[in-house]
């Protein structure tokens, strides 16, 4: 037990066959989602609720790939100022970069036509 997870006190060594369509197989495939088809039989049987992985809209994605890198300098500089280091740099288009990437990334969440977060350009 010293490396990797710890064993289940019940683990699961049965297995159970089933015959499906395509058409049955697809669709199971469709309700489990990125949860597994193990997952979601497992919790169907028992009256569960499947653990299901949750997927990040492509909005939220890209704007978490646009923020990440002014994300990381504001972080860089925040470590900076806490350890007492001069920083070095002007602050001021740091701080306007941060400024409109959340802009950006407000409008984007309500829907706002013509407020892309590419590059962080309004």
């Amino acid at each position: 037990m010293a490396n990797g997870r710890p064993r289940s006190p019940a683990p699961r060594v049965r297995q159970v066959g089933v015959r499906l369509s395509d058409a049955e197989r697809a669709h199971l495939e469709d309700l489990a989602g990125r949860g597994g088809l193990a997952e979601y039989l497992r919790a169907a049987a028992f009256g569960l609720e499947p653990r299901v992985a949750r997927q990040v809209p492509s909005v939220n994605a890209e704007a978490w790939r646009v923020l990440a890198s002014t994300l990381g300098n504001l972080n860089q500089l925040v470590h900076l100022a806490h350890q007492g280091r001069s920083v070095g740099v002007d602050l001021l288009p740091v701080l306007e970069d941060i400024q409109r990437h959340v802009v950006a990334l407000r409008a984007s969440l309500i829907g706002t036509p013509g407020a892309p977060l590419e590059g962080g350009e309004r």
